[in-house]
């Protein structure tokens, strides 16, 4: 039975990555950009695009790591595609440092609020662009790390944004955490590495339910569980998240 279970398994892998060499990338690359080298933030089950639609930045730093990686890879030829998403991300770049957070569909700027969780996924992005096509684009990402450090890192992790508001969520330190990984690949540098263990420590200290059960997802300013009166917000994606990114880490730190 076991066997079977591993053969199915490679199987379904194998399945998954002819599907996204031979399909969703060569799709989302010519069909699911509009604009200025910018992605489509949602499409119809046919495959037709929703220009109408706002933008949410994050979503095109997400695209440049998926282009980046497949690219790494050998998957798909992606540096055209990140390239030209990575020119649009940075022309929405706060004259105050960081990045805003949404677009409306003319391109103008809908909210400039600077969200901790889309920082996570601007680092990722810098991290992986400058990794595999372009050392220069690590420069932007520590001009990012000294925004976060100055704007938004508290006593002990970083607020939600600029304006900064409550509760707190373990999900944007989940992804910084992703993102400081990333650095550390992209530069080798142990002030990185260095980072992410300072998240490690939050996820042992308030992360991890006391009991060992669950992800805790929402906070006070102390970092004081935040319930409101109810049971624990419990997402099964954030701790198969979190299982993957700690093998990462033990695998970089010991």
């Amino acid at each position: 039975m076991n066997a079977n279970v591993t053969i199915n398994l490679q199987d379904a892998a194998l399945n998954a990555r002819r599907w996204a060499v031979q399909r969703a990338l060569p799709f989302w690359a010519h069909e699911a950009r509009g604009g200025k080298g910018s992605f489509y933030e949602d499409l119809t089950l046919s495959g037709a695009a929703k220009p109408q639609l706002i933008r949410r930045l994050r979503v095109q730093a997400r695209q440049i790591y998926v282009f980046a990686h497949a690219h790494e890879l050998g998957w798909y030829n992606g540096r055209d595609v990140a390239d030209e998403t990575l020119h649009f991300m940075n022309s929405y770049r706060h004259q105050e440092g960081g990045y805003i957070h949404l677009i409306n569909p003319d391109f103008s700027i809908r909210d400039a609020r600077r969200d901790t969780y889309d920082h996570a996924f601007y680092l990722l992005a810098l991290a992986w662009h400058g990794r595999v096509f372009h050392d220069g684009t690590l420069s932007l990402a520590t001009e990012l790390l000294d925004f976060l450090d100055e704007k938004l890192a508290t006593d002990e992790g970083f607020s939600e944004g600029i304006p900064a508001n409550l509760p707190r969520r373990q999900n944007p330190h989940m992804h910084l955490f992703e993102a400081f990984i990333a650095l550390y690949d992209a530069t080798g540098e142990d002030a990185h590495l260095y980072r992410a263990t300072k998240i490690f420590q939050l996820f042992t200290r308030y992360f991890l339910s006391d009991d060992g059960s669950y992800v805790v997802e929402y906070f006070n300013r102390d970092w004081t569980p935040n319930h409101a009166g109810k049971r624990p917000a419990m997402e099964p994606g954030h701790a198969a998240e979190w299982i993957w990114l700690l093998r990462a880490y033990e695998k970089r730190s010991g």
